[in-house]
């Protein structure tokens, strides 16, 4: 009897504490500081492309959903070692183009987009000459812990000395789709297209990758001859693929960082609200986002893995 008269007042306590925190809700208004919008610009200069800059307007946490952030009003200019070389025109939503202007290695470029009532906002990158690639070769099969072969390619490279390099990699691969017709001609016609490599490497000198693009500086190659070594699933070598293409970027040191931080950012942001912030680069003056540059080289590997088969590194 004392053990129902017990549970009885708790539970008559419970409920009290239930009400009084119903009873004592009340809600606050809140009127969040006022703060100017920022000018957002994103380029990405290669002398592979036609100069390019997208421009937008920083948004708030209280922006509804939908809103245009698109700046079409803005004007964009272009400079090359301090003389204009174009005036972008307005070619879509937020986006400025060039028709006739690709970047040029070893020139200085200088963005300025000026928006009405919000103002200017400028970036210096500085467009370097590509690093050669000396050779791509494949130099084995390996197998990994589940059974799941791989070629082993080593792409060499040389590196600029008494500087500091950042570079990208990424290969693509060159095949055929083919049209059958076992009754008489076993091939109707073959359409060549190009596809992305999702590729993975165990090489130190890899800082970063994401989609198969390898990020790397030259911290620990400075000046050297170097092997890259590089893993592409054996599937890839079938035979439909004619070759692979390797394209070595030679990138500006704040595209760098942050295309290195971006992946990290995004796992911080949708992985880990625990997680410490990352800061992720940014180069615009009076505004936000990145100013990047590149210049590339490139070499093929030819598939000849069906004439003469790639042997397996025991």
């Amino acid at each position: 009897m004392q053990i129902m008269k017990t549970s009885v007042k708790y539970f008559s306590l419970f409920c009290l504490i239930i009400l009084s925190s119903i009873s004592c809700k009340k809600e606050i208004t809140y009127t969040l500081p006022t703060t100017e919008r920022k000018i957002v610009v994103n380029s990405f200069f290669s002398t592979e492309r036609l100069m390019r800059v997208d421009v937008y307007s920083s948004s708030f946490v209280t922006d509804k959903n939908g809103t245009n952030f698109y700046l079409n009003n803005a004007t964009v200019s272009v400079y090359g070692n301090g003389s204009l070389v174009e005036v972008l025109p307005n070619i879509a939503d937020g986006t400025y183009q060039s028709s006739v202007s690709s970047p040029q290695q070893g020139v200085n470029y200088t963005l300025e987009v000026v928006v009405p009532n919000m103002g200017t906002a400028t970036s210096s990158v500085p467009l370097l000459y590509p690093v050669p690639v000396l050779g791509f070769d494949s130099v084995g099969v390996v197998t990994d812990e589940w059974n799941q072969k791989s070629i082993k390619t080593h792409i060499k490279i040389k590196d600029n000395p008494d500087e500091e390099n950042y570079y990208h990699l990424t290969l693509w691969k060159y095949s055929y789709n083919y049209s059958y017709d076992e009754m008489e001609n076993p091939i109707l016609d073959s359409i060549p297209y190009t596809s992305y490599l999702y590729v993975t490497s165990n090489d130190p000198v890899f800082e970063a990758g994401t989609d198969g693009i390898l990020f790397f500086s030259d911290v620990l190659i400075n000046g050297k001859e170097y092997d890259l070594e590089v893993l592409i699933n054996e599937y890839e070598f079938d035979n439909h693929t004619s070759c692979i293409l390797a394209v070595l970027e030679h990138i500006s040191r704040d595209y760098y960082r942050y295309s290195v931080a971006l992946p990290k950012h995004f796992d911080a942001e949708d992985l880990n609200m625990f997680m410490e912030a990352v800061i992720v680069q940014n180069n615009i003056e009076n505004g936000v986002g990145i100013f990047g540059t590149s210049s590339q080289s490139t070499d093929t590997l030819y598939n000849y893995n069906f004439e003469n088969p790639i042997q397996e590194i025991k």
